[in-house]
């Protein structure tokens, strides 16, 4: 049982929190260093302000709430485990018209039945860490 994390508070920075390279605001010091100013990204895991050669690998972390692959920094991509990439959503395929569905309030449950006879159980508890 997998507990969400929720995703972590971006950083403010005028350079690359690693390599310290300006990013394309920072007038002064790229001036300075006589080179261009960067993009910024942030590392979806723990939040640094780092250009694009910093921020380069990619993961899904769905308790973070990315089931898709997002930026990462090699060392936050060293630390994601196997378990942390388990996914938390469950994916439908959503071509398939739902013609009838019901709602159990006392249980919190969406049954949705489709005209290809797939039944959905869908589970709207809320969990208690939200």
């Amino acid at each position: 049982n997998a507990e969400y994390m929720g995703a972590a508070e971006w950083d403010d920075s005028d350079s690359c929190q690693m390599c310290q390279g300006p990013f394309f605001w920072s007038f002064k010091q790229m001036y300075t260093e006589k080179t261009m100013g960067k993009r910024q990204h942030h590392c979806r895991k723990c939040g640094r302000a780092l250009c694009a050669n910093c921020c380069n690998f990619q993961s899904v972390m769905p308790k973070w709430g990315f089931e898709l692959p997002q930026r990462l920094c090699k060392e936050c991509h060293d630390t994601i485990t196997l378990e942390d990439k388990k996914p938390l959503a469950s994916r439908h395929n959503v071509k398939s018209p739902i013609t009838l569905m019901a709602y159990d309030d006392t249980r919190k449950l969406l049954v949705a039945a489709s005209d290809d006879n797939t039944i959905k159980f869908f589970d709207l508890k809320v969990p208690p860490s939200i």
